[in-house]
């Protein structure tokens, strides 16, 4: 198999985005995640009928939230941010509380409700919504309730599993527990791809053995937010690809089109591109923020599609 044909893209969309069909229908994209983490299973079953109404030619990955801290209310408050979260959590206080993937910090003052109400006592700059994910990086946090899946997601996986899917991500995977349940929830015949975005998930990497119906994926989105020294990436991202030489690198990919106001990709985007390649990976994901948009969506496949085209198959300059 020619190099080119083994690295390839994949999006994150969603059915309602205006150029979901067009991308749907594209032959060059190998995958297709839908990302339900700000979507409730009444939304969900107007997305379900969107697809069954118009099908999909690439692969649909439905993903589920697994362990990933998130929040489910915003509790109003003149003075501090108040929030209740999906996972009970304890931890030593005050600590660092992060938002927005790592770029807007706050401080988490008091834990009530039994972990499961959170009060800031520094605000972040932005205002927080109900499905927005954070991260705790001190080494005293602890998860105070063994609960992998919540009503509500295991609500949103009994809907994706009634429509017929078959392929699944799991997201902050940790060890086997996450997808064995899953695979007891769903039954046989199904593929998972297992997001690794945590220490721990790093360490599972390290016994992981790939098996028939598991890929491993390197979540740069939230991975790189959850490292303690950001150059620790690096090594991240050839640990997953040694435990798993079939494993999808995701996130953070591209991001020039994005952040740019003329929406083309810089030096770092080729160079990143190449050194992924040439690390061992044979897939990347564009991240959620980039895919909203489909002008910056169809110039990233474009991207990323000539680097394929001329230096994955080595095409000579001149």
């Amino acid at each position: 198999m020619d190099d080119s044909e083994i690295f390839n893209l994949w999006v994150t969309l969603w059915p309602s985005f205006g150029h979901f069909d067009q991308f749907s229908q594209f032959e060059d994209m190998e995958g297709i995640r839908l990302n339900s983490a700000m979507t409730s299973p009444e939304q969900l079953k107007k997305e379900i009928s969107i697809l069954n109404a118009r099908p999909s030619k690439v692969p649909l990955w439905f993903d589920v939230k697994a362990r990933q801290l998130r929040v489910v209310e915003t509790i109003p408050d003149p003075n501090y941010l108040i929030i209740r979260i999906n996972h009970p959590i304890g931890v030593e206080l005050p600590t660092n509380i992060i938002f927005k993937g790592g770029e807007d910090p706050a401080i988490l003052g008091s834990i009530e409700e039994d972990g499961y109400l959170l009060r800031m006592a520094a605000n972040p700059r932005y205002n927080v919504k109900a499905g927005e994910s954070f991260h705790i990086r001190h080494p005293s946090l602890r998860r105070l309730k063994k609960e992998i899946y919540t009503p509500i997601e295991l609500e949103k996986i009994e809907l994706f599993k009634a429509y017929g899917c078959k392929r699944w991500f799991i997201s902050y995977v940790e060890d086997w527990e996450e997808v064995n349940q899953l695979r007891d929830i769903v039954g046989p015949g199904h593929e998972f791809i297992l997001k690794i975005e945590s220490i721990p998930g790093l360490k599972f990497t390290r016994t992981y053995k790939p098996t028939e119906d598991t890929v491993l994926c390197a979540a740069c989105g939230d991975l790189y937010v959850e490292l303690s020294r950001p150059s620790d990436i690096l090594r991240a991202l050839r640990l997953i690809i040694k435990a798993d030489p079939e494993a999808l690198a995701g996130s953070r990919i591209l991001l020039s089109v994005h952040e740019t106001a003329n929406k083309q990709p810089s030096f770092a985007d080729f160079t990143q591109l190449d050194w992924l390649k040439e690390a061992g990976y044979k897939r990347v994901m564009l991240c959620d923020s980039l895919c909203l948009n489909r002008e910056e969506l169809l110039i990233a496949r474009n991207v990323f599609n000539e680097y394929k085209q001329k230096y994955v198959s080595k095409l000579h300059l001149i």
